[in-house]
């Protein structure tokens, strides 16, 4: 049987009223590759564009409190995102294609403005149907990196919407950090005039 996004969500809900540690956040990434063998993903979410880590993007669900967002995201071949943090714990999914993350942890503690030290700790290719996590500061720093030759497409969950107005973009190399002007999927929907959205 298809798994539809409104039931996907009332299984992610109830999967976090159970706590929301690495067992639960695996428990919603086995939900999210049943969704992945959906072919029409891209057609049930509202556009919002590019954000500051992806070249296009979809919302498929968000709850009018900002909770249970789940979006779709499309990197164009060659495609590499600046590094960037989220503040919160992601689930995500590879729908299309194959997504490398660059993964970083942040070593110094933030106090100095303009400036970040990090340090490379690994990386992810994420693929069709593939579950991987990205854990809460000072481990949730990425990028994302399409090294093929055609789009690269994933989902990612996250069970609220962080504070976007603490989102920040980083030079791993020059050591150099910024506010993103990103102003996340409600900021997109507020836009249009929205305050939440449910994909069939």
């Amino acid at each position: 049987m298809e798994c539809t996004i409104k039931q996907f969500i009332a299984d992610a809900k109830s999967i976090m009223k159970k706590g929301e540690g690495v067992e639960q956040q695996m428990a919603i990434g086995e939900r999210m590759k049943v969704l992945a063998k959906r072919d029409d993903l891209d057609r049930l979410g509202k556009r919002i564009g590019a954000g500051d880590g992806c070249t296009d993007a979809w919302v498929l669900h968000m709850e009018p409190d900002k909770s249970a967002v789940l979006c779709l995201a499309q990197f164009d071949p060659g495609y590499c995102s600046q590094a960037h943090n989220h503040g919160v714990w992601v689930v995500a999914c590879g729908y299309r294609g194959t997504d490398t993350w660059k993964m970083y942890e942040r070593l110094d503690d933030g106090s100095r403005p303009g400036y970040a030290d990090l340090r490379g700790i690994g990386e992810v290719h994420l693929g069709p149907g593939s579950v991987s996590l990205i854990p809460d500061a000072p481990f949730d720093v990425h990028s994302h990196n399409n090294l093929g030759s055609r789009d690269s497409w994933e989902f990612v969950f996250l069970g609220r919407e962080p504070d976007m107005t603490k989102r920040m973009l980083f030079d791993p190399v020059t050591k150099k950090a910024w506010r993103s002007d990103f102003r996340g999927v409600s900021g997109a929907l507020e836009k249009m005039n929205l305050k939440s959205f449910a994909g069939k």
